[in-house]
């Protein structure tokens, strides 16, 4: 019989997976909807995993389009408790601000909340 560990890995593993591959999917969509996910992920991966792995998922996905950043934007203050608190807050000021250089004013503004 496999142990908690064990199942909880393979489920971090899944998680990750998931949402690297609806990152890259050319639906934007299913892109939006990933970003949606993000604390959700970040709760089941851990806040180690969230501090490494899935900030540079998201780092790699500054560049995608406005409605993708504005779910992004949304989702990033989710993330604070899930890295491991205030303590590791500062982890997100540089996707922040990347997210917050995007052209479109909506996106921005959706930046201030988490900063402030």
């Amino acid at each position: 019989m496999r142990g908690v560990a064990a199942i909880a890995a393979d489920a971090a593993t899944m998680a990750l997976g998931l949402m690297k591959e609806e990152l890259k999917n050319e639906e934007i969509e299913r892109r939006i909807e990933a970003m949606r996910r993000i604390g959700v992920v970040a709760k089941v991966i851990g806040p180690e995993q969230a501090r490494t792995t899935l900030l540079d998922l998201l780092r790699e996905s500054v560049e995608d389009d406005d409605e993708v950043l504005l779910a992004m934007a949304k989702s990033l203050a989710e993330l604070v408790d899930a890295i491991g608190g205030p303590e590791h807050a500062g982890l997100l000021l540089p996707l922040l601000a990347s997210v917050a250089g995007c052209e479109e004013t909506v996106v921005r503004d959706e930046v201030r909340p988490p900063l402030l």
